[in-house]
């Protein structure tokens, strides 16, 4: 181990002083202490050293600063009341300052505030504040702390401004390092919100600045805004900003990095001289922005997106955007109707201006241009003051429909131009030709002066010049003219401008704007005050003009003011129509004389027709203290309303009524040869009688088929409301037809134009009684309550639905009505309270019911129990070709609604019977079970008997629309097909039901039947009757169409299984026919078959023999009486077999003859019908058959064969005719029906035979002929002497036995 170094020598010690020196030192010493020791406490310790400095700092200042009560110490905190200072530039007052401090951080030359609090701090610059200045330098002579520094509340207060306030503004922050930070400044401005702040700026040039704040905006009566980050950058001289607009939750994609979704960025240099150097061009960005997400409520919908970049200029902010709509939409629907706009700006105090303007409106098309708004220079428009506008814009393909609702789809262009006080546009829609409106006015202090305005339409144009003020009173002078105006064209132009342009014919009647068409060419001026208080000189004439295709000439003069229309000068003519008015009308004392001449009152309305006319004066009018009158004569011939509604052949009047409010009334009206709703009248009247206030009235209406007398008093009055109503009492009341009906007493009356009120009225109606215990209808809202009984329903039943109505065995008086209601609602679907109504009937008849029915607004709730003793009043309901009978028991309850009723309970049917008329149908012995369940009837058996046939039926049926299926089976039913042909049916097949509309399907099994075929000879009509037109059917078959048309329809599509009996006859054919058939079409009017039947065995007779059918097919492609034939029927063993071959059709059948071996058809017919050949045709029996056979067989004289055998047997005519003989013939065929009385057997044609004719000449002037019937029962022997060239006598012996006497002429 190394040895330790060795100490150096200790030095010498100073010579101490003298002792009593010291000691005076250190006492010196000890004093100072103590004197330091005492200062400390009493400024540390004590609120007089506060004192004493605030003092002399007030004294220092000169007066400028104020102090108020102190409090504390400098060691444990101070706080003044009130502290203020005042001079030259600035008041700045504090109020409640209190702060504490840490004394002890000052030996390390810091100054370090705890605590800084300030309740109220106003400031108050009372003159313009000097611009600001960059000072060299910001450093402070020690470091200094503050912990927390609050001023609840500070005001700022400049000139000319509003004062600007901050509240609960929070500060903490320090000075080191040559850098002031800012760790926490936060304030809140009432009027803008919240702001934060932190940052660090040097204390030297260049002073470097780094901050970051984030601030809540609020606005005033703005929802909530977004909140913003803002950041700078730069040195405090010159720095850059970027501030963000934070998107509101759900604005964008969470997942997606935040867009920048409002952006600004700009360089600021606060300390610039000038304003324009201050701010850097300001880039504004925007990312899919909303209006509401900005807080503005009640702005248009949008979605904007775009840039825009500002400059601030000395005098003003100017600059360029461009913005994008992704939500364009209607205005009227909280929407932008504007989907692009570019644009320069520029805004100043004093004015505002776009420039490179180009907008696309919601669309398409575009809008390009500039305008600019003068807010120093006012016009007073509209009696508003508004600065002034200057705009140039030119407008292509502009849709006003994507603008607003209500306008059509438009391709506008043109001009618009405003230049101060001058409007010039130009303006035209390339959708509609035609459309351009063009306009130059110039606003002249407070006029506008209208130069030109023209408006071009399809259904015409108008223009105008003048004047009109553009503030109240709206004084106007135009005039202007119109051409070519079509009037339907005008109203059809509503869909172009808009329903509110056009709508004062939007609420008139489509039947007249149909008649409106035309073109009207005239001339109109307007004078005077429009608005408030309108008195205007008017003028409207038509010079040229045609309506509906008639001409039409109007003057009218006239000044038109609330109180009354003067001196007016009306001429009107319309094709036939004449009017003419002289006068005045609205106050006392005014007269305006009339009259009125309509040759056609179609050219009024559509529904009239007819010829009236009407002359007389108005009087009086509607101002205060005037009451108009009126006293006129009517006439009118053949007038009708709505078809045959009503018409009436004439009527005359006279009205008398100079007050409606006093004096005397007469009328009288009186009307012939009227019919009501197809009722026929001889004769109406009304007379009236009296004064306004009491008067006297009676109606009487006389005819065939009704009479009825009714009398009444009363008085017309008007109401405190205005309204007018008619008073008084219904006197009588008697009718003879078609009720038996007589008003036991008065009974109470009064109507006025919103509903009337009948009190209580009691009636003898057919020996029945009804009493309306009240009667009222007023807006729609219905109360009546009243009772009736012992109404004779038998009789009306006999009487509306004729005597088959009626059950068997039931008497006229057997059935009788009764019952109460008590009925009250706002409308007839909607009523309220109580219905019940009861049958009595004698017990023989067996028919009865009861219903008693609660309604709550129209909902239905109650029981019935209903026996109804015939169907046939349903007979005027299915039509004439259809015809019911039978009796129905329902027992059940009633719900649901007035409108849509819903029946609970079982219906059980009797004696029911279904007839069609045309066929002799009938269908009886019925019997029903079924049920309805609410909107759905279940209908459980239905069983109809036809001879010894019936027919069943059960399914279901929805009330609602009438639809159903059900299944149908048919057991041996016979079903008539055609007058005198019938099959008798069984099989299963389904029925659905689609309203009126039945469609019926299934297969059928034709278990015998027989089909007639018409075919061969047909009636004729007399010779001396010449058709004129063969197609025009008579009223009578017109009128059997339009009623079977009534009738249900039944579409058909059925499976037909021919069997074994089915039997077709006719035309010489009859035969057992086998195969298939498929019925189709609509029953019973029109079917049709399909299909192809075979012939099992048959014959076919022709000229006295039966041939025996070898082959045989009918081919049935549509009607059922005209198939196809192909049938060959031989007569067999003998030498030549010989026999006919039968084609075509039924109706018009080819028929030939054919023979084993091929002989002549000579030799054929000889075969056929006598068996042997033609050369051993001795007799003449024989040769008169084979005549007839040749004659029908071939049907003429015409060569042929015919010719043959009457060049053989030496005769010069062979020939077959149709002869007539009179028939009875029945179209029902002996059938009765329930409404339909039958024929009877009354003639109603005749039908004919084929007879066979033969005739010779006996010389130059006589012939012979004789004609036999191949029937037998026609012979007639006729000799005709010529004894010129035109006159012959001719006499016949025989079945018809005359002499006559002929002349001949021709006409060519």
């Amino acid at each position: 181990m190394a040895e330790p170094a060795p100490k150096p020598p200790k030095p010498p010690r100073p010579p101490r002083p003298p002792r009593p020196l010291a000691r005076l030192a250190g006492a010196l010493l000890s004093a100072v202490l103590l004197l330091a020791a005492a200062l400390l406490w009493w400024a540390g310790q004590t609120t007089s050293f506060v004192n004493w400095a605030l003092a002399r700092a007030v004294a220092a200042s000169n007066g400028a600063l104020q102090v108020g009560t102190a409090r504390g110490t400098l060691l444990d905190g101070v706080r003044v009341e009130r502290l203020a200072w005042r001079d030259a530039e600035r008041e700045i007052e504090l109020r409640g300052v209190s702060l504490a401090w840490r004394p002890a951080a000052l030996l390390g030359s810091r100054l370090h505030f705890t605590r800084i609090e300030v309740a109220s701090v106003s400031i108050r610059l009372p003159g313009e504040a000097a611009a600001p200045a960059l000072p060299p330098s910001l450093a402070l002579p020690l470091e200094v702390a503050v912990d927390a520094l609050g001023v609840g509340e500070l005001q700022l207060v400049q000139p000319a401004q509003a004062p600007f306030e901050l509240r609960r503004l929070a500060f903490s922050g320090r000075y080191a390092g040559g850098a002031y930070r800012v760790v926490h400044l936060s304030a809140d401005a009432p009027q803008w919100g919240e702001a934060r702040l932190e940052g660090r700026i040097g204390d030297s040039a260049p002073f470097a600045l780094e901050l970051t704040a984030r601030l809540a905006p609020r606005l005033e009566e703005w929802g909530p805004l977004p909140q913003v980050r803002v950041l700078a950058d730069g040195t405090l001289d010159d720095f850059a900003v970027a501030a963000q607009a934070l998107p509101p939750p759900g604005a964008t994609d969470a997942q997606a990095p935040a867009p920048v979704w409002i952006g600004l960025d700009t360089r600021v240099r606060p300390f610039a001289e000038r304003l324009a150097q201050r701010f850097a061009p300001i880039e504004l960005t925007l990312d899919a922005v909303e209006p509401a997400q900005l807080g503005l409520a009640d702005a248009p919908r949008a979605r904007v997106s775009g840039s825009a970049t500002i400059l601030v200029g000395d005098a003003q902010i100017e600059g360029r955007l461009a913005l994008r709509n992704a939500l364009p939409g209607l205005v009227d629907r909280r929407a932008l109707p504007l989907a692009a706009i570019e644009t320069g700006f520029a805004v100043s105090p004093t004015r505002l201006a776009l420039t490179g303007l180009r907008a696309t409106p919601a669309g398409g098309g575009t809008l390009t241009g500039e305008a600019s708004v003068d807010l120093e220079r006012q016009r007073v428009l509209f009696g508003r003051s508004l600065p002034e506008i200057a705009t140039q814009l030119a407008l292509r393909d502009v849709d006003l429909s994507q603008l607003a609702s209500g306008l059509a789809k438009t391709r506008l262009a043109g001009t618009v131009k405003v230049d101060g006080t001058t409007v010039d546009l130009d303006l035209a829609d390339a959708t509609r030709r035609g459309i351009s409106a063009s306009a130059l006015a110039r606003i002249d202090a407070a006029q506008l002066r209208v130069e030109r305005a023209r408006l071009d339409t399809p259904a015409g144009s108008v223009s105008a010049r003048g004047s009109t003020a553009l503030a109240a009173p709206w004084k106007i002078d135009l005039e202007g003219e119109f051409s070519e105006i079509d009037p339907a064209g005008a109203f059809a132009l509503r869909t172009a401008f808009g329903a509110s342009a056009a709508s004062a014919g939007a609420d008139l009647p489509e039947s007249w704007t149909a008649h409106a068409h035309g073109r009207l060419t005239g001339r109109w001026a307007a004078q005077g005050t429009a608005w408030p208080d309108p008195q205007l000189q008017t003028r409207l004439a038509i010079e040229r003009g045609q309506l509906d295709g008639e001409p039409l000439q109007l003057d009218w003069r006239g000044e038109v003011s609330r109180e009354r229309v003067a001196q007016v000068a009306l001429a009107l003519a319309f094709g036939d129509l004449r009017a003419d008015a002289r006068g005045s009308l609205g106050t006392p004392g005014d007269r305006l004389r009339f009259s009125l001449r309509a040759g056609s009152l179609a050219r009024l309305d559509p529904r009239a027709a007819g010829a009236a006319s009407a002359s007389g004066e108005l009087s009086g009018g509607w101002s205060r203290g005037a009451n108009l009158g009126v006293v006129a004569d009517v006439e009118g011939r053949q007038l009708r309303w709505s078809g045959e509604t009503l018409r009436i052949g004439s009527l005359s009047g006279r009205v008398e009524l100079p007050d409606l409010h006093a004096g005397r009334v007469a009328v009288r009206l009186e009307a012939r040869a009227l019919a009501v709703a197809g009722r026929d009248f001889d004769r109406a009247s009304t007379r009236i009688d009296g004064e306004v206030d009491g008067h006297t009235m009676r109606l009487e209406l006389t005819g065939s088929q009704a009479h009825v007398q009714a009398a009444a008093h009363g008085a017309l009055l008007q109401g405190s409301d205005g309204d007018w109503r008619w008073s008084g009492s219904l006197d009588e009341l008697v009718a003879a037809a078609p009720l038996s009906i007589r008003l036991q007493a008065p009974a109470a009356l009064v109507a006025e134009a919103r509903g009337f009120t009948l009190g209580d009225a009691a009636l003898q109606v057919d020996g029945g009684s009804v009493r309306i215990a009240t009667l009222g209808w007023r807006d729609g809202a219905l109360q009546t309550r009243g009772e009736a009984s012992e109404l004779p329903l038998a009789r009306w039943a006999e009487r509306f639905a004729g005597p088959q109505a009626l059950p068997a065995g039931a008497q006229i008086d057997d059935l009788r009505l009764r019952g109460s209601w008590d009925l009250s609602g706002d409308s007839l679907k909607a009523p309220s309270g109580r219905l019940s109504l009861r049958i009595d009937v004698d017990e023989a008849a067996g028919s009865r019911g009861e219903a008693e029915i609660r309604l709550d607004r129209g909902r239905l709730d109650g029981s019935i129990d209903m026996r109804v003793p015939t169907l046939g009043f349903a007979n005027r309901l299915i039509g004439p070709e259809w015809a019911a009978a039978g009796h129905l028991h329902f027992a059940g309850t009633v719900g649901g609604t007035v409108a849509r009723p819903r029946l609970q309970g079982d219906i059980e049917g009797s004696e029911l019977a279904l007839v069609q008329r045309a066929m002799g149908w009938r269908l009886a012995n019925g019997t029903l079970s079924a049920r309805f369940d609410g909107d759905r009837l279940a209908l459980d058996a239905l069983r109809l008997e036809s001879g010894s046939g019936s027919i069943t039926m059960s399914g279901q049926l929805l009330l609602d629309g009438m639809h159903g299926g059900f299944v149908l089976r048919a057991d041996r039913l016979p079903v008539p097909i055609g007058p005198g042909q019938r099959v008798v049916l069984s099989g299963n097949t389904g029925i659905a039901s689609s309203g009126s509309r039945l469609e019926w399907k299934g297969d059928i099994r034709a278990d015998e039947g027989l089909i007639e075929l018409r075919g061969g000879e047909a009636p004729t009509l007399p010779d001396d009757v010449v058709i004129v037109d063969r197609s025009a059917p008579s009223d009578g078959a017109q009128k059997t169409s339009e009623a079977a048309s009534r009738g249900f329809a039944i579409g058909a599509d059925l499976n037909l299984d021919l069997g074994e009996r089915l039997r077709v006859r006719g035309s010489g054919v009859d035969v057992l026919l086998a195969g298939s058939l498929n019925l189709r079409g609509t029953l019973p009017a029109a079917p049709r078959a399909y299909g192809t039947v075979r012939v099992k065995r048959g014959t076919y007779s022709a000229y006295g023999q039966q041939l025996e059918i070898e082959r045989g097919e009918v081919v049935f492609n549509g009607p059922l009486d005209n198939p196809v034939l192909d049938i060959v029927a031989m007569r067999r063993n003998q030498p030549v077999e010989a026999g006919v071959a039968l084609t075509g059709t039924v109706l018009s059948p080819r028929l030939r003859l054919v023979s084993s071996p091929d002989v002549p058809d000579s030799q054929k017919l000889s075969w056929l019908v006598l068996g042997v050949g033609l050369d051993e045709v001795n007799t003449a029996g024989q040769g008169a058959a084979l005549q007839a056979a040749a004659a029908t067989l071939f049907g003429s004289n015409d060569g042929g064969l015919s010719a043959g055998l009457a060049g053989a047997l030496g005769l010069d005519i062979l020939t077959v005719r149709s002869a007539g003989a009179a028939s009875v013939f029945d179209p029902n065929f002996g059938a009765a029906f329930p409404g339909q009385a039958t024929t009877g057997g009354v003639p109603v044609g005749t039908v004919s035979q084929n007879v066979v004719a033969i005739g010779k000449r006996l010389g130059s002037r006589v012939f012979v002929t004789y004609e036999q019937g191949l029937r037998g029962i026609w012979n007639i022997l006729r000799i005709q002497y010529d004894i010129t060239h035109r006159l012959s006598i001719r006499a016949q012996a025989g079945t018809d036995s005359a002499l006559d006497m002929l002349y001949f002429y021709s006409f060519d």
